[in-house]
């Protein structure tokens, strides 16, 4: 009975540790169970998790966004709160919401992958408790920001213009 009391505190949350994750029969579900909805419309909207491979707020973390036939992926190292985004990853300056602890949170970090790359490396993370190597991985420090045209692309004038631009492009 323990762990129904602990899940329900799970899907509020949006956070769980392996241990939990291994502990039910069916993640994938607990993970849809969690999905948090329109007021209005009671449509489902993007969900985002933290997934802890030991105690939370302690050692490595996953933490998978949630989107239809779409999510995220972002990779926090052990100790170091180091980031990692899927290679590709380019910043556009599109803002998608996720909700994370029944809040809404602005996802700028990284793209929408197909849904089954998230699912596949959700499941090696269940697995392994490693960072998944079914994807290819890039400090987020090193995602090209393509909000403003670079310098050697781009003519004279539209490097003006983009350095006269707010960094989200608008």
């Amino acid at each position: 009975m323990t762990l129904a009391l602990d899940l329900d505190q799970v899907r509020r949350d949006n956070t769980a540790t392996l241990a939990v994750l291994r502990a039910v029969p069916d993640y994938l579900e607990l993970l849809r169970s969690g999905t948090h909805h329109d007021r209005d419309t009671h449509a489902p909207v993007a969900t985002r998790w933290a997934l802890w491979a030991r105690a939370i707020d302690d050692g490595p973390c996953l933490t998978v966004g949630i989107h239809g036939d779409k999510g995220t992926l972002t990779w926090w190292a052990d100790g170091a709160n180091e980031e990692f985004v899927p290679a590709g990853t380019q910043r556009r300056g599109d803002v998608i919401e996720y909700w994370f602890a029944s809040q809404p949170v602005g996802y700028t970090e990284g793209e929408e992958l197909p849904a089954e790359y998230v699912y596949a490396a959700l499941g090696e993370f269940v697995a392994t408790g490693k960072r998944p190597t079914i994807i290819q991985w890039i400090p987020a420090a090193e995602v090209p920001d393509q909000r403003r045209p670079t310098s050697t692309t781009a003519d004279p004038i539209s490097q003006a213009w983009g350095t006269a631009l707010p960094a989200n492009g608008q």
